[in-house]
């Protein structure tokens, strides 16, 4: 007799879209779990909207904080209700979760997991972090990482993810290398006339990106210079004057009529199948690098620092330049929009080895990680 699915929970804090939110919107839309059938419990119902494909519980933090005060003062008291709200939050969480008959809690985030930790500890249920957007074993302290102790499974985005763990004292044998994936098909259908002087940025709009960096690179090749896209607005919380410092940096390099500044874009897939190049220029580690697989999958080439995961996602040395290294990055630009038979090479050999992050794949290694951590097996 076929055993019933497995019935998981996925919580998360998610006030912006980001690597979370595609992880669980490619899993909704394409990506069914063999044995696993995932819930979304939201208790941010004002936060970003959950159009995953997936069903979706709205089981609120309260009170919401957000209405708690403007400014500074604000800010400190909905960060002590907050704190003070978690605990009470994850024993409501843990209620709800045994009420209903879930086989597991399935969490992403720093805040998330934390939160998640406990709730699974109250009720009772196997624990699964599938552990994003670390950048060195020192940020796995304190309560997260207690949290990381209770868990049943740990997934790893990538293979510096999963090292990072491991620095950090988790028990190798609970952690597995899950690479992201994406309905490579949607991205391989796209077809529009790609523009050969076009180089294209996709990201969060902030300084631990490397956008500065990819100006500064742009700037250094001989005229007539390819135009560059900048699609991505800044996060919450982060540097509102970063984006007003890039357009003063164009104007400065006398390259404002070369550089765009797009902001959020739903047309993300057609941008990239009209561009020669895209540059995921991060100056600090990444888990991943998504936007570089979905690039590779319209037949842009994708270049990308060398950190964290991206070595592993790009899987060529040529493809990969220092971080912040603006002579290198500028050289590897003219490399790829001046040579044709470089170029092309390299599209070819990288469309090939990106086949292995496909959301078929993900999802069948998803689905038996959590039957071994519900199931044992």
């Amino acid at each position: 007799m076929t055993a019933a699915p497995l019935k998981i929970a996925v919580m998360e804090f998610l006030a912006n879209p980001g690597g979370v939110t595609s992880v669980l919107t490619q899993l909704g839309r394409y990506g069914k779990l063999p044995g696993a059938e995932l819930t979304f419990i939201d208790p941010l119902p004002k936060g970003t909207p959950k159009d995953f494909g997936l069903p979706v519980v709205s089981l609120p933090v309260w009170p919401q904080w957000t209405t708690l005060g403007t400014g500074s003062a604000g800010a400190r008291l909905r960060q002590a209700v907050a704190a003070a709200g978690y605990p009470l939050y994850a024993l409501t969480l843990a209620r709800y979760l045994r009420r209903h008959g879930y086989s597991g809690l399935y969490v992403h985030l720093k805040k998330g997991i934390v939160v998640g930790a406990l709730a699974a500890r109250l009720a009772g249920l196997p624990l699964i972090i599938h552990a994003h957007g670390f950048t060195g074993p020192q940020e796995i302290s304190g309560p997260l990482r207690w949290a990381f102790k209770q868990a049943r499974e740990v997934i790893a985005v990538s293979g510096d993810v999963r090292d990072i763990l491991v620095a950090a004292g988790l028990d190798p044998t609970k952690v597995s290398v899950v690479y992201n994936g994406i309905h490579q098909e949607e991205w391989r259908r796209l077809s529009v006339a790609r523009q050969p002087d076009r180089i294209l940025y996709v990201g969060a709009v902030q300084r631990v990106k490397g956008v500065h960096t990819l100006i500064e690179a742009l700037a250094r090749l001989p005229e007539p210079r390819p135009e560059l896209l900048i699609v991505g607005t800044a996060p919450l919380g982060g540097d509102p004057d970063y984006l007003p410092s890039l357009q003063a940096l164009c104007r400065t390099l006398g390259i404002e009529d070369r550089v765009q500044f797009l902001g959020h874009r739903s047309d993300v897939g057609v941008l990239m199948a009209g561009s020669r190049v895209l540059v995921l220029p991060s100056l600090v580690n990444e888990s991943f690098g998504l936007v570089l697989v979905e690039a590779a999958c319209t037949g842009t080439l994708a270049l990308g620092s060398r950190r964290g995961g991206i070595p592993e996602v790009l899987g060529d040395p040529e493809l990969l330049f220092p971080a912040g290294d603006v002579a290198a990055l500028s050289a590897l630009l003219a490399q790829a929009l001046e040579n044709d038979e470089w170029y092309t090479a390299k599209v070819q050999s990288l469309a090939a080895h990106v086949e292995q992050f496909s959301i078929e794949r993900q999802a069948a290694q998803l689905g038996a990680v959590m039957q071994r951590a519900v199931r044992g097996t």
